[in-house]
């Protein structure tokens, strides 16, 4: 919660919170056992034991899709298929297999620039083999900021401020290096406002409140997000 004076008007708190775009997209399937890259290398249709012998053909149900994901977040992609033997996975970049990525989904954690490219899969029963559609990753920079407040609920006389005191909201955006200096007015019904396409760099953003009489409070905390 942060406290802020309110010039002569208002009284109160305002809580200002400044989030980013979340990059995680993941995808059904109907792979009941679909997880995370990890340890072993199969899945079995059916019972393993009366089929670890048999092969047959591979019939994709799902293919990955392409996605875009933010830097430094998490991406999942999922692959599903069928058969009457034992199905292995095999994920591809680029052409050549990951280590290790070898279930139905594979997740990336922590993207970075490198990630980006075609994912396939190959999935194999006996010697019978099918490929996936390749899936094209994008690894991008957030370059957005979401704002969100809360209205204050008092006059600096103590007197209670309702939502329709209230006219508009004023939002003030500064970078660290002083070249951008901007307000964005609000509708007093909203309490977040989303910036998009901001420069690289650090960015300031602080709300005040705008009464009927056109009166401006001070301030809230300034919050910060760099962009990469």
């Amino acid at each position: 919660m942060t406290f802020i004076s309110f010039n002569r008007l208002f009284t109160g708190s305002m809580l200002v919170a400044v989030l980013g775009l979340q990059g995680c997209y993941e995808q059904s399937t109907k792979d009941s056992e679909s997880s995370v890259a990890g340890s072993g290398s199969q899945h079995s249709v059916g019972d393993t034991a009366s089929k670890k012998n048999i092969g047959g053909k591979v019939d994709i149900s799902l293919h990955p899709v392409s996605q875009t994901v933010f830097l430094d977040k998490s991406v999942t992609m999922n692959t599903s298929a069928t058969s009457k033997g034992i199905i292995k996975y095999q994920w591809r970049k680029d052409g050549k297999p990951i280590a290790n990525a070898v279930r139905s989904s594979f997740t990336i954690n922590n993207a970075v620039m490198a990630d980006s490219g075609s994912y396939d899969v190959v999935i194999t029963s006996g010697k019978a083999s099918a490929t996936t559609h390749a899936a094209n990753l994008t690894v991008a920079v957030d370059r957005s900021a979401r704002l969100s407040w809360t209205a204050p609920a008092k006059r600096v006389d103590g007197s209670a401020l309702s939502a329709t005191d209230i006219a508009a909201y004023r939002i003030y955006h500064s970078n660290a290096d002083g070249s951008i200096g901007r307000d964005y007015k609000v509708e007093s019904s909203l309490l977040s406002y989303e910036l998009n396409g901001l420069p690289s760099g650090e960015h300031h953003f602080a709300v005040a409140t705008v009464d009927l009489n056109g009166e401006e409070s001070d301030l809230s905390e300034v919050v910060s997000k760099q962009i990469m």
